[in-house]
């Protein structure tokens, strides 16, 4: 086996990793918790994140950097330009809100079939919580993965009004994702674990 020396900010974020993830889990299991363990696959595409905003009767969606506002489809076409003339590169390049745009428009896409009935319980649960995904499946900006679907892989919900422990457990999230037809993910219940 090779070990790589590593410099003291890897170890610190080691400790870090320990300390948030596997810490908890291992004080549960000495205290006679069962643990539970699920694996996700990394998607390999952009950030995503949908929400609900009552108050602008909007969705909110935003990409890692930068959030929109949106009622309908065609009000992601107020975040013009998508893109900008780079005279050194020569060439058109995307702005700050292009993926936020895209993913306007992927999520418009997906919701575009569902009824009014659905859209309105979707609304009405995300309205103080936001869902993780990935979007993926666009041609012109793929990534190490392929994928045939253009979409938002969906892997998790953010409790926005609980500042503490504000992700859902995955099982519960996974549930409600898949009673919204909306695409996760693919996971794998490894099992549970008692001491």
């Amino acid at each position: 086996k090779y070990y790589l020396k590593t410099s003291n900010l890897e170890n610190e974020e080691k400790a870090n990793s320990l300390k948030y993830i596997f810490y908890p889990c291992i004080d549960a299991n000495n205290r006679g918790y069962l643990i539970e363990i699920i694996k996700l696959m990394k998607a390999n595409g952009e950030n995503a994140q949908i929400s609900y905003s009552p108050l602008l009767n909007s969705w909110v969606i935003a990409s890692k950097n930068v959030c929109l506002c949106a009622r309908k489809r065609s009000d992601l076409d107020t975040y013009y330009p998508k893109t900008r003339y780079d005279k050194e590169t020569r060439s058109e390049v995307a702005t700050r809100y292009s993926f936020a745009n895209i993913i306007g428009h992927c999520w418009f896409d997906i919701i575009e079939n569902f009824s009014e009935g659905h859209i309105n319980a979707i609304k009405n649960y995300i309205k103080d919580k936001t869902l993780i995904g990935e979007y993926v499946g666009n041609q012109y900006h793929q990534h190490l993965i392929r994928y045939m679907k253009h979409t938002i892989l969906f892997f998790g919900i953010v409790d926005n009004e609980n500042p503490i422990d504000n992700s859902l457990p995955i099982i519960k999230a996974f549930a409600k994702l898949k009673e919204f037809k909306l695409d996760v993910v693919p996971y794998e219940y490894i099992g549970t674990y008692e001491k």
